[in-house]
């Protein structure tokens, strides 16, 4: 039901009132949402694009509709294994945070989806990079425990591995008295 009447307010909003008006903008990005709950975000892909594109024209980036449409745009290029092309997605929710102590767990939350998606798209130069600051960042917020930093460690390690950087590797391993080998 809430789409069959986001679509007629949708619709409604265009002709009254423009394509690119405020109005119109939060109707689509409310019947976007509605898709996304029904599991049919892929069926209205390109309004997901368009409430992106003229969300960030007409509110700054840090607007609770210009978030919103980020994250829908975001599952989008997911779904479609666009994964190139969420990293400039991610970097952007990166560039709204400030300096909290929420926004301080939100910046790791994403550091780690840019580890995974450089790790998709093989970019290992820019994985070492993102874990070396997620790591830091952890110890940070949780305390040089080794236990909460585990995971980021192994893949770290594990890039070094691949990549051949032994001493790297070693000086890590050292420095959180954990063993790995390659």
């Amino acid at each position: 039901m809430a789409i069959k009447y986001g679509e007629q307010l949708l619709e409604g909003s265009r002709l009254l009132y423009g394509p690119e008006d405020i109005s119109t903008i939060n109707h689509l990005k409310n019947l976007n949402r509605y898709y996304d709950k029904a599991g049919r975000l892929r069926e209205v892909a390109e309004r997901v694009r368009l409430g992106y594109q003229v969300s960030r024209k007409h509110f700054s980036l840090n607007h609770s509709t210009t978030e919103v449409s980020r994250l829908l745009y975001y599952k989008l290029l997911i779904a479609e294994k666009d994964y190139l092309g969420a990293i400039p997605v991610v970097y952007e929710n990166i560039a709204v945070l400030t300096d909290s102590e929420d926004d301080a767990f939100r910046r790791l939350h994403y550091l780690g989806q840019l580890h995974g998606l450089y790790g998709l798209t093989e970019q290992h130069d820019k994985r070492e990079e993102i874990l070396l600051e997620q790591l830091e960042l952890n110890i940070q917020l949780m305390g040089n425990d080794t236990e909460s930093s585990e995971k980021i460690i192994l893949n770290l390690g594990g890039i070094y591995c691949e990549q051949k950087k032994f001493t790297k590797l070693r000086e890590l391993m050292t420095r959180f008295d954990m063993k790995l080998q390659c």
